[in-house]
């Protein structure tokens, strides 16, 4: 599996991190994102696809900020 590819998904994190930028920054459809990827890089991705892309960003920034959380509120041990 190529690197920054996760088990299951066919899209890296760049595909990701547009997607997630388009939708949620300029809140372009799932339709649109769609045709959009079709029309300007030749990516067929459904809108089925797009929701599963965002399934798993979520569920990585879930844990980037529980991780953030930790740190913040966590005890600084100083040597």
């Amino acid at each position: 599996m190529p690197l920054g590819i996760e088990p299951g998904s066919p899209f890296g994190s760049s595909i990701q991190s547009l997607a997630t930028y388009l939708r949620y920054i300029h809140a372009i459809s799932y339709e649109r994102l769609s045709q959009l990827f079709l029309q300007v890089f030749g990516l067929d991705i459904s809108e089925g696809a797009i929701a599963n892309l965002f399934e798993t960003v979520k569920t990585r920034l879930d844990h980037h900020a529980i991780f953030q959380f930790q740190i913040i509120n966590g005890r600084v041990i100083l040597y």
